[in-house]
């Protein structure tokens, strides 16, 4: 069983939306701490960090002279010390509003592909068909990733992120889940319970609803990327939760940047569940358009890598498998609508 991390308080999903402006991806006010001081090449913070922050994440100090972007590499209780990954470490002043990210990006760089819909409380990202190189190139990944091989899949919408509890809850009346809050994405719950979720949610709202299948979930993680992870072929944890940057078990959704198509949390957290049945050997006879896994199996795909997993599990082209029945703290899902 593979396993990762995850981490913050979840950005509902309305509140995800209503953040979009036509200049920047989202609109943020509220520092998450303050400039302390500048001590050489550190820049120390003070704030409740160990609330908020842990270390790897990026934060934001907004200067006259633009935004400069800082990693936490020591937080502590109420402190917290910063390295300047990019800007200028001279610009910046004690007093100075820390903010969550990396700043305000311009929509051409990060921008939501096609409409957002909101159903019932739940956000869906539009994806529209395409095609690309799914799996990993010869001498990279396992073998159930290869051979590499051209896919083309029809339009989609997909969950903004992982189904959370609150969400699962209103739907389902209760939640499995072992960590328990809100924002936390429903974990413990098994491939049928998923499916049940997303018929009952399609019958209330009049929608067809279900799990993405592995080719789509792979589209829209690499969102056109051909590198290891979604952001490139080194680990940033600006991006993910996993091991070493989690504190042991799940985090809030929608708290790690996103992908290029506007997606949280497709690497690390919760492993997600699909509808295919899983078969190592699958790739070497999958049909090139809309590929729908083996007609029979075992168990399930799942994708994606969890808070209690290594990097390597969370490549864009890792593939996983486990009974549809097993209750685990580190699987979770997200929705598609069709």
């Amino acid at each position: 069983m593979k396993r990762t991390t995850a981490l913050f308080a979840c950005i509902a999903a309305i509140g995800v939306l209503a953040a979009f402006t036509e200049n920047s991806l989202f609109s943020q006010t509220i520092p998450v701490a303050r400039v302390h001081k500048v001590q050489g090449t550190d820049v120390i913070i003070s704030g409740k960090i160990g609330e908020n922050l842990t270390m790897g994440v990026p934060v934001y100090v907004e200067t006259e002279s633009g935004i400069v972007v800082l990693q936490v590499y020591y937080p502590m209780q109420t402190m917290g010390k910063c390295r300047v990954v990019k800007g200028s470490i001279g610009v910046i002043r004690p007093g100075m509003g820390v903010f969550r990210g990396r700043g305000p990006q311009k929509a051409e760089g990060s921008t939501v592909q096609g409409k957002v819909r909101v159903i019932g409380g739940m956000s869906f990202v539009f994806v529209r068909a395409g095609e690309f190189l799914m799996g990993s190139p010869e001498g990279d990944g396992n073998d159930s990733e290869h051979p590499q091989h051209r896919v083309r899949v029809d339009g989609f919408s997909i969950g903004l992120h992982e189904v959370s509890q609150e969400q699962f809850k209103a739907v389902m009346n209760d939640s499995p889940s072992y960590f328990i809050g809100e924002n936390l994405p429903v974990e413990k719950v098994t491939w049928d319970e998923a499916m049940e979720f997303c018929r009952r949610f399609g019958a209330r709202y009049g929608v067809k609803a279900r799990l993405p299948y592995e080719a789509e979930w792979e589209y829209a993680c690499r969102a056109g990327s051909t590198t290891k992870y979604y952001w490139g072929d080194d680990l940033d944890l600006g991006f993910c939760w996993y091991e070493q940057n989690a504190t042991g078990e799940t985090q809030s959704c929608a708290r790690r940047d996103p992908n290029a198509f506007g997606l949280y949390d497709l690497s690390g957290n919760v492993w997600e569940w699909c509808m295919d049945w899983y078969a190592a050997d699958y790739y070497a006879a999958a049909p090139e358009k809309n590929p729908r896994g083996p007609a029979k199996g075992t168990e399930r795909v799942m994708r994606g890598g969890a808070w209690t997993c290594g990097a390597d599990d969370l490549r864009s082209a890792t593939r996983s498998g486990e009974a549809p029945a097993s209750r685990y703290t580190s699987i979770g899902f997200r929705v598609v609508i069709e």
